[in-house]
């Protein structure tokens, strides 16, 4: 049997009785209620390293960085509505010999400072989560040691 193509003028089920004009876009559109899916999955960016490593937020929530030098971190945050939060991982691994992490200023870290970097040749996770655009991040070690 043929697919027939999709115009807006069709309904977008049948039994809806909705017109797929007035269906939820493929890009940004509001859903209430709630929403159960079945598994969630994530965009990973493998970033490099370098003295000033910015992570851009609008790329993905699952970030990793394996340090080759002393690095201070940036975040980048695409313009959000007032009512959403954003939160994403970031796994990092030092190298044989330590180098140096330095943070934004707008991270908050839980217990008042950030945590220590990863040992040598180890892997720590941290957490960041912001509500109000990017002003503050509250941050949060995950994991120590994990690889």
């Amino acid at each position: 049997s043929e697919v027939k193509a999709f115009a807006a003028s069709d309904y977008a089920t049948a039994a809806q009785g909705t017109l797929a004009t007035n269906a939820l876009p493929k890009a940004g559109g509001t859903m209430t209620g709630a929403l159960k899916t079945l598994t969630l999955q994530e965009t990973y960016v493998a970033n490099s390293t370098g003295a000033t490593t910015t992570l851009d937020l609008s790329t993905g929530t699952s970030f990793s960085v394996t340090l080759s030098e002393n690095t201070q971190f940036a975040f980048t945050l695409p313009t959000l509505p007032s009512d959403t939060a954003f939160s994403f991982t970031l796994f990092i691994t030092q190298p044989s010999s330590a180098v140096t992490i330095a943070w934004p200023a707008s991270v908050d870290w839980a217990g008042g400072s950030a945590p220590a970097a990863p040992g040598n040749s180890e892997v720590n996770g941290y957490g960041f989560f912001t509500s109000d655009g990017g002003t503050t991040y509250y941050g949060f070690l995950g994991g120590v040691a994990l690889g």
